[in-house]
C-alpha cells in the first residue's frame, strides 16, 4: 500500500503543500534487508519515518536476543532518544528493502526559520506523540525488566548461601540498569548484609540510613537509596552507587521500587532464619517452623500473591498409620520417624518455601511463586522419598508412607485455602493412602 503522508501522525493538520515542502527538504535514505538503522548505545541524533518497508526492534534480555516490536510504513521511530538526547536502548534492523525519511535537529531548526507555521504544527504533533510513547514505553520497559528479575528470584530459590543470592541479583540489576556501578544491601536497622565485590564506597552514616523511609536520589554523591518494604514494613535498604555522569532515570527508579519487594522476600527469609528467632518459631522435635509461624506466613504470602499476582500453593501431608509406629516400636521411634520425615521434606523444598509441623504427624508446606503443576511435582517427590525411606531404630527397620493434598490459591480466605488442601489430603487417605491428591 502506498504511503499517504497525511496519515502520518507527525504531519497531522499539515496541507499537502506543506508536507511536500517538508519531504523535499528532508533526507531520504535506503537500506537493504538485514542492515542496521542504528545500534543500542548509539547517540540519538535522528528520528525516522518509514516511507516504505518495515523494521524490527531487537535487544538482549537474559543473555539472548529478543524481538520487542515491528514497525511498518508510516511509523515514526527513534523520537524519544532524539528529543531527550540519550543513547539508543535497542537495535533497529531493516526486515526488507527500506526507505526512510530522516529528521535531524539542523533540519528542524531550518524548518522553524523558513516555515515557522509548518514547524509549529509538526512540533505540536511531536509533543503529543512523545507523551503517548513515553507512557507506553516506560510501562512496557518496567514490566519487561521486572518479569526478568522475577524469573531470577524464582531461580534463586534453590540457592542456600546469601552471598550467591545477592551476587546473582546484583548481576541481573546491572543488566537492567547499566548506570548502576555497585550495590549494597542493609537490614532495616542498618546492619550490613552484602556489597558488590571489590567495591569500597564512602557509606552514609547508619543514622542517616535509618531515617530513609522513602526512595532517595542523592545526585551529589551518585547514590540512590531504596527502602525494601513488605506490607508497609521496612525490612532492609538497597543502596545503588551510580557511574559518574549517568544518573538514574525515573523509570529506572520505578523498577527498583517494584523489585525491592521481591528482594525483601529474600531478606525476610534471612531474618526469619536467624538463631535468635529459632526458639519462638521452630518445632523443637523436628526443627520445622511451628503452626503459629505457618499461620502468619500464610497470611503474608496470600497478601503478596494478591498484590504481585504470582501463584501460591500449599501442601498438607499426613503420615499413614503413624499410630502403629508408636504402638509397635514406642514413642521414641515415633519421634525419630517424625524427625527423619521432616529432614526429608526440608531437603526436598526450596529455601524460599515454608515447611511446618502443623501438629502430631501432620505437615504443611507453603510454596510461594509455584503453580499447581510445580506443587504436584514437589508433593510427588516427597511422597516417593518417604516411601523409599527406611528408619533404623534400635535394631528395628521402620517403613512409613505419606498422604499429601495439594491446593493452589484462588483468591479465597486463608482458612478456605487451608481447608481445600486439607480435604485433598483426606482424599488421599480415603483413596488408599500413599498418594498425592489435588484440590483443583
Amino acid at each position: 500500500m502506498a504511503l499517504q503522508w497525511s496519515d502520518i501522525p507527525l504531519f497531522k493538520g499539515l496541507t499537502n503543500a506543506e508536507i511536500a515542502q517538508v519531504v523535499s527538504a528532508g533526507k531520504i535514505i535506503k537500506l537493504k534487508a538485514g542492515e542496521y538503522v542504528f545500534h543500542a548505545g548509539d547517540q540519538g541524533n535522528e528520528m525516522f519515518v518509514i516511507i516504505a518497508g518495515s523494521v524490527r526492534v531487537e535487544t538482549v534480555i537474559g543473555g539472548s536476543r529478543q524481538i520487542l516490536a515491528r514497525f511498518t510504513t508510516g511509523h515514526i521511530f527513534g523520537e524519544i532518544a532524539f528529543v531527550a538526547k540519550i543513547l539508543r536502548t535497542a537495535d533497529i534492523i531493516a526486515e526488507e528493502s527500506l526507505e526512510l525519511l530522516v529528521i535531524t535537529e539542523p533540519f528542524l531548526q531550518s524548518l522553524i526559520s523558513k516555515l515557522p507555521q509548518t514547524a509549529a504544527k509538526m512540533l505540536f504533533n511531536l509533543s503529543r506523540i512523545l507523551c503517548e510513547r513515553l507512557a507506553n514505553t516506560t510501562r512496557s520497559w518496567i514490566d519487561s525488566e521486572y518479569e526478568n528479575i522475577l524469573i531470577l528470584f524464582q531461580t534463586l530459590a534453590a540457592e542456600t548461601e546469601v552471598k550467591a543470592v545477592f551476587e546473582k541479583f546484583a548481576a541481573a540489576l546491572a543488566k537492567a540498569l547499566p548506570r548502576v556501578g555497585a550495590v549494597e544491601l542493609f537490614t532495616a536497622d542498618a546492619h550490613f548484609l552484602w556489597k558488590s565485590p571489590g567495591f569500597e564506597p564512602s557509606r552514609p552514616g547508619f543514622d542517616f540510613l535509618e531515617k530513609q523511609t522513602e526512595p532517595l536520589v542523592d545526585e551529589s554523591n551518585l547514590l540512590t537509596i531504596v527502602p525494601i518494604k513488605i506490607e508497609g514494613r521496612i525490612v532492609g535498604r538497597l543502596l545503588l552507587f551510580q557511574k559518574p555522569g549517568l544518573p538514574l532515570y525515573p523509570k529506572e527508579l520505578d523498577l527498583l521500587i517494584k523489585v525491592s519487594t521481591q528482594l525483601g522476600l529474600v531478606i525476610e527469609r534471612i531474618l526469619l532464619n536467624e538463631e535468635t528467632k529459632a526458639m519462638a518459631t521452630k518445632d523443637p522435635l523436628t526443627g520445622l517452623y511451628n503452626r503459629n509461624v505457618f499461620k502468619k506466613e500464610l497470611a503474608k504470602e496470600i497478601t503478596r500473591s494478591r498484590r504481585l499476582e504470582v501463584p501460591l500453593s500449599m501442601l498438607i501431608a499426613d503420615l499413614d498409620h503413624f499410630k502403629r509406629v508408636n504402638d509397635t516400636y514406642g514413642h521414641l521411634a515415633g519421634d525419630e520417624t517424625l524427625r527423619r520425615v521432616a529432614s526429608l521434606i526440608t531437603d526436598t523444598v526450596r529455601d524460599i518455601d515454608i515447611a511446618c509441623r502443623y501438629g502430631g504427624e501432620e505437615f504443611a508446606v507453603l510454596l510461594p511463586m509455584t503453580d499447581l503443576k510445580g506443587a504436584l511435582n514437589v508433593a510427588e517427590r516427597i511422597r516417593q522419598k518417604v516411601e523409599n525411606l527406611t528408619i533404623n531404630f534400635e535394631k528395628q527397620r521402620i517403613k512409613i508412607t505419606i498422604s499429601i493434598g495439594v491446593a493452589t490459591y484462588q483468591g479465597e480466605s486463608a482458612e478456605e485455602f487451608f481447608e481445600r488442601a486439607d480435604k485433598a489430603a483426606y482424599s488421599s487417605k480415603t483413596r488408599g493412602r500413599n498418594r498425592v491428591s489435588s484440590a483443583e
